[in-house]
């Protein structure tokens, strides 16, 4: 790595809360950002803001900032990573110069999902900036992030599981949603989950 990169946690309880620190946090001298934003969600929530506002929030904030410094967003949240919440987090790549996003499909065990957000950024601060075009890169260093964790172990837990108060039930290599924009003209939006889990876990052979 030849660049330092800063990691800011956000602090917020309302819309209004999000916006103020995330403008706080973009302050930051550092030329390379990530940002980790650990709260509840669920659905189409985010604590207890709709996530397209959070979206917009963020898109909002890093747009005006210009730039690239902000590299990477990881919500540490429950469900962010749903299906429900393509469109938000999608603009978020097409609005700004973020080059991934890490997220969670279902409702998630806190602990080990912390770890891997941890594990995650860990990683992908060992990226240069010359990296951050090679969306081959980008995908083979977020897998380096997950080889420590079992894919079979379950993280998480579906809606009927977690509704019946049953064991939870997902995977980690179901959990995760890796979502990708390499810097550079002609590169395009992918979701490269699938990518990411066959490299980090294959040749391993995953009982169905």
């Amino acid at each position: 790595m030849n660049e330092e990169v800063q990691v800011y946690y956000m602090n917020f309880n309302d819309a209004k809360s999000f916006e103020k620190s995330l403008d706080h946090l973009l302050t930051a001298q550092q030329d390379r950002l990530f940002i980790y934003v650990a709260s509840h969600g669920y659905g189409k929530r985010l604590g207890n803001i709709n996530f397209s506002r959070i979206s917009d929030i963020i898109g909002n904030a890093v747009e005006q900032n210009k730039g690239r410094r902000v590299e990477g967003v990881i919500f540490g949240a429950c469900e962010i990573g749903g299906t429900c919440n393509d469109r938000s987090l999608e603009m978020l790549h097409w609005r700004t110069n973020i080059v991934w996003v890490l997220a969670y499909r279902n409702i998630m065990d806190w602990m080990p999902s912390t770890l891997i957000d941890l594990n995650f950024m860990n990683s992908m601060m060992q990226l240069d900036v010359e990296s951050l075009c090679k969306r081959d890169e980008l995908i083979v260093c977020a897998a380096s992030a997950l080889t420590l964790f079992n894919p079979v172990n379950k993280i998480g837990s579906s809606r009927v599981a977690y509704g019946n108060n049953t064991s939870s039930d997902i995977d980690v290599k179901d959990a995760i949603r890796f979502l990708v924009k390499p810097h550079g003209r002609g590169q395009v939006f992918q979701d490269n989950s699938p990518k990411l889990i066959s490299k980090a876990y294959l040749p391993i052979e995953f009982d169905e």
